[in-house]
């Protein structure tokens, strides 16, 4: 039981960070960008959050793929709470709508 609890305090600890730096990341979901341009950049220097096995194998990719989203997720409902705007989350394109947050202002 023990090590469940650590794997999902692992898990927390990976979200948090994850958020943390996609929350750095405005310019570019002010452009858009797809899930897997996303991950493609935190694979890479400065980040190396995810390796080259995170897109190859089903299993990897599902756990890729859901904590991207979960983080995600819990970066667009930070933003709507900060007035940054509205995160539109899809697979092809992830994009920061700033205009909903101004018009909801109103």
């Amino acid at each position: 039981m023990q090590n469940q609890l650590d794997g999902s305090e692992a898990y927390v600890l990976q979200a948090e960070l994850l958020v943390d730096t996609l929350s750095t990341q405005k310019p570019l979901f002010q452009r858009g960008v797809s899930e897997y341009e996303l991950i493609e950049i935190l694979k890479k220097a400065p980040y190396r959050f995810f390796d080259d096995a995170s897109l190859r194998e089903p299993l990897m990719l599902f756990k890729t793929h859901f904590i991207v989203f979960h983080a995600l997720y819990q970066l667009k409902r930070s933003w709507i709470e900060q007035g940054e705007g509205v995160l539109d989350i899809h697979t092809l394109n992830i994009k920061l709508n700033q205009e909903s947050a101004h018009s909801d202002k109103k």
